[in-house]
């Protein structure tokens, strides 16, 4: 496992236990040899990463709210382009990520949650896992995109 020290010398401590914890949970899942979405998968670990943690929605989902007043609410969860390095708003994808997961655990509990990202992860298309569970991609992406707007809308 490598942490960008660029990127994780100006955390304070909780953040630097997020980074760390995510990373972990991607060590632990074997997420590189594993075919689930990008939003699932970034959004699995830091849901693993940040449970445990007091951070009001201001701090986890800053960056991902200001983007969306911004540029606007985007119409579908982040995909593997929204996570490259080089995107524009990198941060707010993996809150918007980890809000997608967020819900599913707000709607249905934690081990849905896991039951959803072990069937992606073991090939399950995550519609079809998601439906084992409750919502669909689509349901599951409106309610996403409603949150996104933030109390104020």
């Amino acid at each position: 496992m490598f942490v960008n020290p660029d990127v994780s010398e100006g955390l304070r401590r909780v953040g630097a236990q997020v980074v760390m914890s995510h990373e972990l949970v991607h060590v632990a899942t074997d997420a590189v040899r594993r075919p689930v979405e990008p939003w699932l998968l970034e959004g699995f670990a830091d849901y693993v990463a940040l449970r445990d943690t007091r951070l009001p929605d201001r701090v986890t989902l800053g960056r991902a709210i200001e983007a969306a007043r911004r540029d606007g609410i985007p119409e579908a969860l982040p995909t593997a382009a929204d996570f490259d390095t080089r995107a524009s708003d990198l941060q707010a994808r993996y809150e918007e990520a980890w809000l997608a997961c967020r819900i599913i655990a707000e709607r249905l509990g934690e081990q849905k949650v896991l039951d959803v990202y072990l069937a992606a992860s073991r090939g399950v298309a995550v519609d079809r896992a998601l439906r084992r569970v409750g919502p669909t991609v689509r349901v599951l992406t409106a309610e996403w995109r409603d949150r996104l707007r933030g109390p104020d809308r």
